[in-house]
């Protein structure tokens, strides 16, 4: 009588990658592809910039050292930081690097 309406659970081996099964694998390489590609414009964006180029030492008025605060590993940092809601200590100040971290913060 009660074997109709319960089935017995099959027990399955847990896979290290089961957390990625609500999404087709092609979904997730688009997803690494954009967070790349999205990474290296902000990278490049802030290289061709003048505004995202600073002073290190602000004391120094005519300081002929300038730095940029998007290097490679920092592009990624943000990108990463605005896909999990979290942000990062990094704030792009030219209006090109405002636009590309906006559109992918939109997004994603």
């Amino acid at each position: 009588g009660i074997g109709i309406l319960f089935k017995v659970p099959t027990s399955q081996p847990t896979r290290l990658f089961s957390f990625m099964n609500p999404l087709a694998v092609e979904i997730w390489l688009y997803v690494l592809a954009a967070y790349l590609l999205v990474s290296f414009t902000l990278f490049v964006m802030a290289r061709f910039s003048p505004y995202e180029w600073s002073n290190p030492h602000p004391c120094l008025a005519e300081s002929p050292i300038v730095e940029n605060q998007f290097s490679v590993s920092n592009s990624f940092w943000f990108i990463t930081g605005t896909f999990l809601r979290q942000g990062s200590g990094l704030n792009p100040k030219a209006t090109s690097t405002r636009i590309v971290g906006a559109i992918w913060w939109f997004f994603t």
